[in-house]
């Protein structure tokens, strides 16, 4: 048993050594990046297929889009009352069209409460978009909802 603490530890210090002996510091690193954080809400509107949205308070996510939901991946869960799913979002910018494809889970029944993780669609998304890679968290109850994460754009 001491040799496994030992030897963990050893590791634990070298890990420690190189990283604080790097040539770069990895705030460098982030700082230099052409990433911005985004956040703001949606407002959506269900029509039958897809949810029709309204981005605000999003910076450069403002503007109008939806949410297209692929009914044929709609899986239960171990839990009875949540589901999972894809979907694909498409925003539309004043900067060009972000295209991101999303893995929900959602509750069924009141109150309803949707999550999703949406990963940005480098081939898909246009304008200023086109290339860019990114993660988007979003929670809401199925009429708004919240959306967090954060774009990475191929050029300045």
């Amino acid at each position: 048993m001491k040799t496994k603490f030992r030897i963990a530890l050893t590791l634990a210090a070298a890990v420690l050594i190189i990283g604080l002996f790097s040539a770069e510091p990895a705030v460098s690193v982030l700082a230099n990046t052409n990433c911005v954080q985004v956040q703001g809400r949606s407002t959506g509107i269900f029509n039958g297929v897809s949810v029709d949205l309204t981005f605000t308070g999003a910076g450069i996510l403002n503007g109008t889009g939806e949410f297209t939901f692929d009914f044929s991946s709609l899986r239960p869960t171990a839990d009875a009352n949540s589901f999972t799913y894809l979907g694909e979002y498409t925003i539309n910018t004043q900067q060009g069209q972000v295209k991101l494809n999303a893995v929900a889970l959602d509750t069924a029944g009141v109150p309803f409460i949707h999550t999703d993780i949406a990963h940005v669609n480098p081939n898909t998304s246009t304008g200023r978009f086109a290339g860019a890679t990114g993660v988007i968290f979003t929670k809401g109850d199925g009429a708004s909802a919240e959306h967090n994460g954060e774009i990475c754009f191929a050029t300045n």
